[in-house]
This record gives C-alpha cells, sequence and structure tokens, in this order.
C-alpha cells in the first residue's frame, strides 16, 4: 500500500512542482549516476532478496527494502527520475516515501542480522 501511495504522491508533487527530481539514488546520492547503473543495482539487489527468501529467509526489513526500490525505479524508468517531495527542516536533504521505505528496510535488516548474530554467539558459550 506504501508503494503505490509513493507512486501517486510522486506523480501529484510533481505536477504541482512541489518538490525535487531526484536522478541519483535514495536521498540524492550519487546524481551522477547514470539510470542504467541505477537499474542494474536494483536488478542485482532483487536476484539476491528472491534467492534469500527462497531459502526460506524471511525479513520484513528486506521486503520493505524491495518495495521502496519498486517505488524509486517504476518513476525513474518511466520519467528518468524519481521526485523527492518530503523536505524536513532539520535534514539538509529532501526524500520520498519510498527512500523512507529503503532506509527503514535496511536498518531493520541489519538490526535483524546483528541479534541472530548475538543469540547464536551467546548460545554456543
Amino acid at each position: 500500500m506504501v508503494f503505490i501511495s509513493d507512486l501517486i504522491l510522486q506523480r501529484y508533487f510533481r505536477s504541482v512542482e512541489v518538490g525535487v527530481a531526484n536522478e541519483g539514488i535514495s536521498f540524492g546520492l550519487f546524481p551522477s549516476m547514470s539510470g542504467v547503473v541505477t537499474v542494474g543495482i536494483y536488478l542485482v539487489f532483487t536476484a539476491w532478496f528472491l534467492v534469500t527468501s527462497w531459502k526460506g529467509n524471511f525479513r520484513l526489513g528486506l521486503w520493505a527494502l524491495a518495495l521502496g526500490g519498486l517505488g524509486n525505479l517504476w518513476p525513474r524508468l518511466l520519467m528518468g527520475s524519481v521526485w523527492d517531495y518530503i523536505r524536513l527542516p532539520l535534514l539538509p536533504f529532501s526524500f520520498n516515501l519510498s527512500d523512507a521505505l529503503i532506509t527503514g528496510g535496511t536498518l531493520s535488516y541489519l538490526w535483524s542480522e546483528i541479534a541472530t548474530s548475538h543469540a547464536k554467539s551467546g548460545s554456543s558459550q
């Protein structure tokens, strides 16, 4: 649902010119990176994600990361860039819901990996 909402919001805010075009990856990083490279990175991640999920290693963080990537992939393919429409006063960059999914998913995945690693190392002592 967040994925579809973000696509609608990107289209709306682009049409009323609120926000900025982002030709880089999340949060405007690496703006000179071509769309082809960005799409390639997403496809490699998707392949890794599918293999990981197929092996039974379900992680909510990976799903959020994949949906966020997909949410930024479609506008990039259709319009050449994503539209970042959220701007918080304390942050030096703009972002969108897909960027938030990517960040939240990454943090969730890392947290679960660290917790799993600590649980395994604690049980072996």
